[in-house]
C-alpha cells in the first residue's frame, strides 16, 4: 500500500508540473452514475444477524459520483493516436437489501450503508473520427480503494468500523458526444477488505478479521469541461 500511494503522488506531481506549460493538455470532467455490486459484496447470508454481516454485504444498486483529470498529450507527435493518461477518483454508495433491511428494522437494529472511494490512475484511448459528432473510447487503470462500512447498532452499544485500503483495478468504454458528453460502462475490483470492527484485537490468538472481495460495475454518464 506504501508503494500504491508513493506512485499516485508522484503522479499527482507530474501533471501539476504539465498544467504550468501545457494547460491545453489537461481536461477535467464529472461523472454521476450507477453502482452495481457483485460477488460477495451483494450476496446475502443464510441466517440474517444484525451486526454479523462480516463477509456477505447483501449491497444493492447504489449511486455514485467521480472527478476526472486528463491529459491527452495534444501538440505531441502521438497526439493524433488518441491516447492519454488520467487520475480518476470516485465515491459509491450502496444500501443493503430488503430482506436484511427487514431484519434490523425487526430488531431495532441501526443498519449499516457502504462507501467505496477507488482511486485510479491509468491509460486511455479515444477515436477521432472525421466530422463525427460521436467518438468511442476505452481505457484502463490501477490504484487503490478505501472502503468504509458504517456504524449500525442499537442505542449505547453501536459498533464503528475502520476505513480500509486496499488494491484495486478498473477497465472501461463507452461513447462520447461532440467530446462533451460521454457514457461509459465501468467495471472495478475494488480488492478483498477486511471488515474491522474499531477497539477490537484482530490475531495473535484473536479471531482474525472477516474479509469481503468487492467488485463492482458501474455505468455513468459524464461532463467533459
Amino acid at each position: 500500500m506504501k508503494n500504491i500511494r508513493n506512485f499516485i503522488v508522484a503522479f499527482l506531481l507530474i501533471v501539476s508540473f504539465s498544467t504550468a506549460s501545457a494547460q491545453e493538455k489537461i481536461g477535467f470532467s464529472i461523472h454521476v452514475g450507477g453502482a452495481l455490486p457483485m460477488g460477495q459484496f451483494t450476496a446475502s447470508p443464510s441466517y440474517i444477524v444484525p451486526c454479523a454481516l462480516d463477509d456477505k454485504g447483501s449491497a444493492i444498486f447504489g449511486a455514485s459520483l467521480g472527478l476526472r483529470y486528463n491529459y491527452t498529450f495534444a501538440n505531441t507527435r502521438i497526439e493524433d493516436s488518441g491516447a492519454g493518461i488520467f487520475i480518476a477518483v470516485d465515491a459509491m454508495w450502496n444500501y443493503i437489501n430488503k430482506d436484511v433491511r427487514d431484519a434490523y428494522d425487526l430488531t431495532k437494529c441501526t443498519k449499516p450503508m457502504y462507501l467505496n472511494v477507488p482511486i485510479i490512475i491509468g491509460g486511455t484511448w479515444m477515436s477521432d473520427f472525421v466530422n463525427s459528432p460521436v467518438n468511442i473510447w476505452a481505457e484502463a487503470g490501477i490504484g487503490c480503494d478505501v472502503f468504509l462500512k458504517t456504524t449500525e447498532g442499537w442505542k449505547g452499544n453501536t459498533v464503528s468500523y475502520v476505513m480500509n485500503p486496499e488494491f484495486a483495478c478498473e477497465g472501461g468504454f463507452g461513447v462520447i458526444f461532440l467530446k462533451t458528453y460521454s457514457i461509459g460502462v465501468h467495471y472495478y475490483w475494488l480488492g478483498k477488505h477486511e471488515i474491522k470492527a474499531k477497539n477490537r484485537n484482530y490475531g495473535d490468538g484473536f479471531l482474525a478479521a472477516p474479509q469481503m472481495a468487492i467488485h463492482m460495475m458501474e455505468f455513468k454518464v459524464g461532463f467533459h469541461f
